[in-house]
């Protein structure tokens, strides 16, 4: 496979990469992957390669008789369909009609059960099937033409597929199970993979282009005889160092794809990454142990994630767990836009970051609350990628705890990017505080800066502060967990809240003549739903609350346990006095909490009378 059918082709520079000093390939002419052209060289090098070939793809199952029975009778499972796969194939099906089946479809990995048989027990017949499958894909997908649907050489679907089909085909050709033709248009199909990973012009520094690098590598190690196999794996190894350090902060370890199901998903995407042989890396080593901190921090104490931006409620995976054995106190990631509480039974997450459009929810300054042995607020999730009402509002701003002005969305698109929305975080009395803004908000004459002041099992303190020239709608939104039972109290300037063993209270300050209105489980206009999986709405109250003004404090107390808690903001000089909060109970003063902020934390100081 030469230079130019991969897609490396035209004249090479040579450049060091800062971090890792390594040299990377870079290209001036645009490639075409669609030229596919097999040499003999290239047949050769297939013919006279080893015998059996390593298995070294993106996930290895394993799996019982009962499944590998299914698999050898044609029946596979996609997506969680069940789905019947015999030549020819429709490999346009899509029988839940979603982004997620066909992407499955194309990935291939569904035809692990047929190669755990070939593998497990010498199951020709296994393997000849699995043949069969690849040779008429190819011919429904010719290498040198167009696919049946574009996402086939969509550029992850292919780093996914690749290795599985190369070792189907290297295994194939050990058992003599292709002929000529057969084997030349294997080699033709491997080239148009290797073209697509090798495209300078289609590769993106996202999660989409580590998957490209890993799946490159993997191809170098399936296709080792091939002539240029070195090559694909030097050029994966270099993009993949490059990608990482552009797509995180190093010294933080969270990806900054905005999700945190996404952590966990490339955190093990590294650690698959470096245990493909060559990939050694103690730079990347130390990375991954600071991503899978991260992991740890982000459960909660139900085992599962906050549900931030693109996120199933993924259960935290071993590693997690092991790393979240001794969290406690506060994790300040300021450069990346994420801060966490953890304390035994407790924990307040707040997300605030955005840094492009993938993955982005109009989700500045939401949070998940959970205390009392319970889920309390949360935030939505996924539900699906389909371009659909149901996408739409899993990403809007009122499926998420945030404050809008005047109705309007958070941009989502790449525009107005700002990075990280955390300013500082601190302590003191046992009581944490998070202070955050939303740049989003300044395009309309409004600078929003919102403050969480948290003691684990007592409550929870928002204020948002709000500096405007003239008048402007504001709407906050608090997602309540399922399960939760929310109620209007009689005096209507705040809610109840109650569960099995825990009855709570919310109340503020109502300032800019506060109203307060209650959704749950609506469908049109959707509102109040929270998403745990795949195409699941399960309904939760939403609480609006809608005021109106310029410069207005507001002031919202979650009461945990006892009374209700009142709050009243007394002083606002973040960056002098500091920031003062009178809490009362029953109209009585139950004590002033003062934020004070030096060059590097906040420091709360508790005492039982205002300081002025």
């Amino acid at each position: 496979m030469s230079r130019k059918r991969l897609a490396i082709g035209g004249a090479v520079v040579v450049a060091a990469l800062a971090v890792l000093g390594i040299a990377y390939l870079v290209v001036t002419a645009e490639p075409n992957p669609k030229d596919v052209d097999v040499s003999a060289d290239e047949i050769d090098a297939l013919e006279t390669a080893s015998c059996p070939p390593e298995y070294d793809v993106l996930r290895a199952g394993k799996h019982g008789a009962a499944e590998v029975a299914r698999a050898q009778a044609g029946e596979f499972t996609i997506n969680g369909e069940q789905v019947e796969l015999e030549p020819p194939v429709e490999w346009t099906q899509n029988p839940q009609d979603a982004r997620s089946f066909s992407h499955n479809l194309f990935k291939f990995q569904w035809i692990d059960p047929l190669i755990y048989a070939y593998r497990t027990d010498g199951d020709v017949e296994a393997l000849q099937r699995a043949t069969d499958l690849v040779l008429d894909f190819a011919r429904a997908n010719p290498p040198d033409g167009d696919p049946v649907d574009p996402d086939i050489w969509d550029d992850k679907r292919t780093g996914d597929r690749g290795p599985y089909l190369a070792y189907i085909m290297r295994a194939a050709q050990c058992e003599g199970l292709l002929d000529a033709d057969e084997r030349e248009l294997f080699l033709a199909l491997m080239e148009r993979h290797i073209n697509v990973l090798t495209n300078p012009v289609t590769y993106k520094q996202t999660n989409h282009g580590l998957f490209v690098d890993l799946g490159l590598t993997l191809l170098a190690q399936q296709l080792d005889s091939q002539p240029d196999a070195e090559e694909w794996g030097d050029l994966g190894r270099e993009r993949f160092a490059e990608t990482m350090n552009a797509t995180i902060v190093p010294d933080e370890g969270f990806w900054l794809e905005h999700s945190a199901g996404y952590q966990i998903l490339l955190a093990r995407t590294v650690q698959r990454f470096l245990q493909v042989p060559g990939n050694e890396s103690p730079e990347l080593q130390a990375l991954l142990k600071r991503m899978q901190d991260v992991v740890g921090w982000l459960r909660e104490p139900d085992g599962k994630i906050p549900q931030f931006g693109d996120s199933d409620l993924k259960t935290v995976p071993a590693f997690g767990v092991r790393r979240a054995r001794d969290d406690k106190g506060i994790l300040d990631l300021d450069e990346s836009g994420l801060a966490i509480v953890k304390s035994p039974g407790a924990y307040l997450g707040v997300m605030a970051s955005y840094f492009s459009d993938k993955h982005k929810h109009a989700d500045a300054l939401t949070f998940d609350l959970f205390d009392q042995g319970r889920r309390l607020i949360t935030d939505t999730g996924l539900y699906a990628k389909d371009k659909d009402d149901n996408f739409a509002f899993a990403h809007a701003t009122r499926a998420h705890s945030v404050l809008v002005v005047d109705g309007e969305e958070f941009p989502r698109d790449g525009s107005g990017t700002y990075g990280s929305g955390i300013e500082q975080t601190g302590k003191g009395h046992g009581i944490y505080a998070i202070l955050g803004t939303n740049p989003a908000t300044e395009a309309q004459g409004v600078e929003h800066q919102r403050l969480f002041v948290y003691q684990p099992h007592h409550y929870l303190v928002i204020v948002d502060r709000l500096e405007a020239d003239e008048e402007h709608r504001y709407a906050r939104f608090l997602q309540f967990a399922p399960g939760v039972k929310v109620s209007k109290n009689e005096a209507g300037d705040g809610l109840e809240l109650s569960a099995p063993g825990f009855k709570g209270a919310v109340r503020t300050n109502g300032a800019g003549r506060e109203r307060i209105e209650l959704a749950k489980g609506e469908m049109d206009p959707l509102r109040g739903l929270t998403s745990p999986s795949f195409r699941k709405w399960v309904p939760r109250t939403t609480a609006r609350l809608r005021s109106k003004g310029s410069n207005l404090s507001q002031v919202t107390t979650m009461t945990l346990a006892g009374r209700p808690i009142d709050g009243n903001l007394l002083a606002w000089k973040p960056d002098d006095d500091g920031i003062e909060i009178e809490l009362t109970r029953a109209g009585k003063p139950y004590r002033v909490l003062t934020v004070t902020s030096d060059d590097e934390r906040l420091h709360v100081a508790v005492t039982r009378k205002p300081a002025h």
